[in-house]
């Protein structure tokens, strides 16, 4: 596959991204991120679904407010946080549809912060330029912070996406040799909960 045709794969981030945060404003994290990690390094590109992004509150308040009152808009929602340990969000969570002009476009989703009890992350942890990179003028956080951050989620699906996923971005050289290490560590302590405790969703948390 030529740099080409993997660009095209991660088109729809940067669309939906023009659309919704026009202003460049938000940090992209989760599966667009990597992918768009992965492009730019020319490696195939991992499936994503959807864009998720770490905003300000200000962002937050503003969109919702456009949300509601935009003729056209695709359809749109706030999840709120729930109380219980299984509960990923830690602030609620706008999602924001394509409508059907929108297209090239993928579901976007914004929030202040998220990760859970057991790896809290928020917006205002990741502003510093250290912990992200630019593409195209767009935030994304590092490679290495997204795949401690699954590791640490210890899902079935997270430990097999670290699996996937690390030789690639370790050959790649989207990650250093003392982030592999972490990254392995992490992932390790999640599938060992995960073999102790089959029952939970989220390894590391009780009664999850």
């Amino acid at each position: 596959m030529i740099k080409a045709e993997i660009a095209a794969n991660v088109e729809p981030v940067f669309q939906t991204l023009a659309l919704r945060d026009a202003d460049k404003v938000t940090i992209v994290v989760g599966s667009a991120a990597m992918a768009v990690h992965f492009a730019e390094a020319d490696a195939p590109v991992p499936p994503f679904s959807d864009v998720d992004v770490l905003c300000s509150r200000d962002f937050f308040t503003r969109t919702c407010s456009q949300s509601a009152n935009l003729l056209g808009m695709g359809e749109f929602r706030v999840r709120h946080s729930g109380t219980t340990p299984r509960t990923r969000m830690r602030s609620p969570v706008l999602d924001l549809y394509p409508s059907e002009d929108d297209r090239g476009t993928v579901p976007f989703s914004a929030c202040e912060a998220m990760g859970g009890t057991w790896y809290p992350i928020s917006y205002n942890d990741c502003a510093s330029e250290e912990r992200v990179e630019h593409h195209r003028g767009y935030r994304f956080l590092k490679m290495a912070e997204l795949l401690v951050w699954t590791a640490a989620s210890g899902r079935e699906k997270d430990i097999r996406k670290i699996d996937t996923l690390l030789p690639t971005a370790f050959d790649c050289g989207l990650i250093t040799d003392e982030e592999h290490a972490r990254i392995v560590a992490e992932r390790d302590v999640s599938a060992r909960l995960r073999s102790e405790h089959p029952g939970r969703y989220y390894a590391r948390v009780p009664g999850s």
